[in-house]
């Protein structure tokens, strides 16, 4: 979120997904997958698909691999 504007979060457990609410947007991390990159380095919680909605408009992202760069 961005740091100086009202959010709030929903985590979704039944359905894997977290919510983020700001600014008119809502913007929903689904299929969470946690992953851990390197032996040396903490697992990152990512999403494999990512919905924004914002005024009846929406964006869908589907991301099909992470990588380390």
């Amino acid at each position: 979120p961005a740091p100086q504007s009202p959010h709030s979060w929903q985590v979704l457990p039944s359905q894997d997904a977290v919510i983020l609410e700001q600014a008119g947007w809502q913007i929903r991390f689904e299929r969470i997958e946690t992953l851990s990159f390197a032996p040396d380095r903490p697992a990152l919680l990512l999403p494999h698909r990512v919905v924004l909605t914002r005024a009846g408009q929406e964006v869908k992202l589907a991301i099909s691999q992470w990588e380390l760069l």
